[in-house]
């Protein structure tokens, strides 16, 4: 009986151990890039991460491991889009993409509170994307006021 105790312990705990694993590789896998723009009448923008998917699977219990990512510049965009899409039961209304017009070849676009900024050379590629740091540190605030309460 000991030894199938030991046993059942054991795999439980590479059980937990293998998720532990497996979201910290997830999130090493993330990153701003896999966050596209999408023109349908507007532009708005778009996850395209497998990895992130995964993690969205997750639901909400891998929160503050997200959470934690919301100001990095590299990570924070799609860390908000992860944690959009598991608490959008909980947004409510108003908290849809805005389309801001900045110049030519740039714009932003608000996303759950959050603003984007893009970078295009053409209509049809997007270069890149970016929030600037006072607003992602000012998103991860928000972000862990609303997991609180």
């Amino acid at each position: 009986m000991k030894t199938f105790i030991f046993l059942f312990t054991i795999f439980i705990y590479s059980n937990i151990n293998a998720q532990t694993k497996s979201i910290e590789n997830l999130i090493a896998e993330i990153d701003n890039n896999q966050i596209h723009i999408v023109m349908q009448y507007v532009w708005y923008p778009e996850m395209k991460s497998e990895q992130a998917e995964e993690i969205i699977k997750m639901g909400k219990s891998v929160t503050p491991k997200i959470i934690a990512l919301l100001d990095n510049p590299s990570k924070g965009i799609i860390a908000h889009f992860i944690l959009s899409k598991i608490w959008e039961k909980n947004w409510g209304d108003g908290k849809s993409g805005n389309f801001v017009s900045i110049n030519d070849n740039n714009f932003s676009v608000i996303h759950n509170e959050l603003k984007i900024y893009v970078v295009y050379t053409s209509v049809s590629t997007c270069d890149f994307l970016y929030s600037k740091s006072e607003d992602l540190k000012t998103n991860k605030a928000k972000w862990e006021k609303f997991v609180i309460e």
